[in-house]
């Protein structure tokens, strides 16, 4: 077996997974590993529900389907099974495993994954949070052409510790716009797989990513300008992080799904008490991009002051 760690979870597969450094000294959190096998799996599940992203939901159980890829069965927060559809891609079979069929696995662990990336400075995590589109990557893929170790892309793991919040190392890789990873550093030498996707292609790059996990200092919420050319950061109050919490889930849908509603309030509200959240608002030009990275920097490190 080979095995990894990602999200503070160690895993084992029975093939590899080139996307993931492999290792047996990194730390984990979790004692449980987490099993990748080759195996049968059904094309439905009896009695499910369906979630908007898709996936078919039991109490145990859940059914991922790539068509054309893979179908990924996903059982009590342990077992992920993969059924490789003929003539599939297989640096894409790797990238659906580790982003949607194990991000369906956190939330079997009792997690709630943020969409969020995040990059570490001084030994703190900051993390971006927003909708798709909004340019969470392409600023985590900019500040890290200028030094800062990534974290995280596209799913932020948070755990609490006593006096911190923690955030766990993800999966190594940053989904992006041709032009957004150029403002990164980023190329055809870092392209996971010859297929963009709604445009975007996988960048890897492990270099440029953190194996240790560090403590959350600050959530920015992203989102673009609609008037003004000048990027701007505000608070945001209690009611509107609780919302905007909920909203930024990673794979939200699964939230009701499995009955998690209620679970979900009280971590919120514990995450609120601890970690400033603010909104950081950037013009779409990319020729004010560095101006917004500057802007952005320069807030955080005044919060050390406080």
């Amino acid at each position: 077996m080979h095995k990894y760690a990602a999200y503070g979870l160690s895993l084992e597969s029975e093939f590899e997974l080139s996307e993931l450094i492999e290792t047996q000294g990194t730390p984990t959190c979790d004692p449980d590993p987490v099993t990748v096998i080759i195996g049968d799996v059904p094309h439905d599940l009896p009695n499910a529900i369906t979630t908007v992203e898709g996936y078919r939901v039991t109490a145990e159980q859940a059914l991922f389907v790539m068509e054309g890829t893979a179908r990924y069965l996903i059982c009590g927060g342990k077992t992920i099974t993969v059924a490789p559809e003929a003539g599939h891609e297989p640096a894409w079979l790797r990238i659906v495993l580790l982003s949607g069929a194990l991000g369906i696995l956190l939330h079997q662990r009792g997690l709630f994954p943020l969409h969020a990336s995040a990059v570490v400075d001084n030994g703190v995590c900051i993390a971006f949070g927003g909708n798709s589109g909004a340019g969470k990557s392409t600023l985590a893929a900019g500040l890290s052409h200028r030094g800062f170790r990534l974290l995280a892309e596209d799913k932020l793991v948070l755990r609490k510790t006593v006096g911190d919040w923690v955030a766990w190392p993800g999966v190594p890789f940053l989904h992006l716009f041709e032009e957004s990873a150029s403002r990164g550093g980023l190329g055809a030498q870092t392209q996971g797989s010859p297929s963009p996707r709604a445009g975007k292609f996988i960048h890897f790059d492990a270099d440029r990513f953190e194996r240790q996990s560090k403590p959350l200092k600050a959530l920015y919420m992203v989102d673009w300008l609609v008037d003004g050319d000048r990027p701007t950061i505000t608070p945001i109050t209690a009611m509107q992080a609780f919302l905007e919490l909920r909203t930024h889930s990673s794979l939200n849908g699964l939230i009701p799904a499995m009955g998690r509603e209620a679970a979900f309030m009280p971590w919120a509200i514990d995450l609120l008490k601890d970690i400033p959240i603010y909104r950081f608002s950037r013009p779409q030009d990319y020729d004010k991009f560095g101006e917004g990275l500057d802007f952005l920097q320069a807030h955080w490190m005044s919060l050390s002051s406080d």
